[in-house]
């Protein structure tokens, strides 16, 4: 069984089975403090950072969001569909639909755990509806499961592997289209490293971001010295057209707005880059390639993960040694960012999404702080809507919210997700 705490592998191993415990109590339902800013002032960027700090805010001065009051329950998708059947969720769209993976239970034989093949789809309240297989053929004859999506209007791009194990990560990449209602194999981890064994995990994740025309993920390959594995980010047209392409080399956590690219370089992935210091950087489709915003890192702290819209940058430095982290959301016209301060590590396998008006996160199945938060830019009020310890999952796509509402305490409760309307 693979031992790493991604969270989306870990979910489709355990079969959607919660890790909830009558040890640790959900937070109290009363309100606390606003976490507004009382007087936010800009300071001036510190030695070898890019941009100006003008507030920090604590989880704990969260207040709880309600039913009615900051948003409006929509539906709660149904777990289990039958024959054996459970759904992993992977995003949302704008219209409260879930992308979702419907699994067989994973058996073990042997001590060596077997999966089943994904299908990957559209659910909401009533009904699951699975995509069409790859027009063009299959990835390798092995069952896989789902592990990423990224979903933009009505089109979605997912990722599956076959690896339980975390030393040997491989992944296929697949692509939906509404208009033509097919799906188009993108590309697979063989066809870069030429491993059927699978190659370790890029640093960040392998997760896809959709562009305009073409999709972006990460993955590592094979080098000829030392170390013995670099990461860049590939990229190869929604269609499947062209084949697969280097978008840009030393880089990782790639984010995709239109066909710009955002990306993450630190001396983690980019040999000889200064080990004190991150870039979060944007590539235009034309090349043009610029920074957006760097700063320092001490050691042992690296930037775990990325969301990004078109007018805000928002980015985790993580200390995987230490129970605390620091999330920060940068207003790209302004220059100016707002930092949180996270009571847990801040792993990559932390949850992290934005919208235009909301910036909402959940640590995945780290230890620490579980609460789902909601952020609005405007206000800057902080929102917890849930705690699940183990199973911190939200998701966000204009106002339409996902997150895991588990009931009860059993430990072999099964994962369920509360849509609704933010207000």
């Amino acid at each position: 069984m693979r031992v790493s705490p991604a969270l989306p592998i870990v979910i489709l191993l355990v079969g959607l089975t919660a890790c909830t415990s009558e040890e640790s109590p959900r937070p109290p339902a009363g309100d606390t403090p606003s976490a507004r800013p009382t007087a936010p002032t800009a300071t001036k960027p510190a030695a070898g950072r890019s941009f100006n700090l003008t507030s920090e805010i604590g989880t704990d001065t969260a207040r709880s969001a309600s039913a009615g009051r900051q948003y409006d329950p929509r539906y709660a998708p149904k777990a289990n569909l039958g024959a054996g059947l459970t759904t992993n969720i992977l995003d949302i769209t704008a219209s409260g639909r879930l992308v979702a993976a419907a699994n067989s239970e994973p058996k073990s034989t042997d001590g060596v755990v077997r999966i089943g093949q994904s299908r990957v789809g559209l659910q909401d309240a009533t009904s699951f509806s699975p995509f069409p297989a790859a027009k063009n053929g299959t990835c390798r004859n092995t069952p896989r499961q789902a592990v990423y999506a990224d979903e933009r209007d009505g089109t979605v791009a997912w990722v599956e592997s076959a690896s339980t194990n975390l030393y040997a990560f491989d992944w296929c990449v697949f692509a939906y289209d509404p208009g033509t209602k097919t799906t188009t194999l993108l590309g697979d981890s063989a066809s870069v490293s030429g491993r059927q064994q699978g190659m370790p995990e890029p640093s960040g994740s392998s997760a896809v971001s959709l562009g305009q025309s073409k999709a972006f993920w990460a993955t590592t390959y094979q080098t000829s010295g030392k170390p013995k594995f670099g990461v860049k980010v590939v990229a190869r047209q929604l269609t499947g057209g062209s084949g697969l392409e280097t978008a840009v080399d030393h880089a990782k956590l790639p984010r995709a707005v239109g066909d710009t690219l955002f990306y993450v370089r630190s001396a983690d992935i980019a040999p000889g880059f200064p080990k004190d210091r991150f870039e979060i950087r944007k590539r235009e489709a034309n090349g043009t390639d610029r920074l957006v915003a760097g700063g320092p890192l001490t050691a042992g702290q690296e930037v775990s993960t990325l969301s990004v819209k078109s007018s805000r940058v928002n980015w985790v430095i993580a200390n995987p040694e230490q129970a605390n982290s620091r999330l920060y959301s940068l207003d790209l016209k302004t220059n100016n960012a707002v930092t949180f301060k996270l009571g847990h590590a801040g792993p990559s396998t932390m949850f992290l999404r934005s919208t235009d008006d909301h910036l909402v996160w959940g640590n995945g199945s780290a230890a620490g702080d579980a609460g789902q938060y909601v952020y609005e830019f405007e206000s800057g009020k902080l929102w917890r809507v849930g705690a699940e310890e183990g199973f911190s999952v939200i998701y966000a796509k204009a106002d339409r919210l996902a997150w895991a509402n588990i009931p009860g305490n059993s430990h072999n409760a099964k994962a369920s997700y509360e849509v609704a309307d933010w207000k």
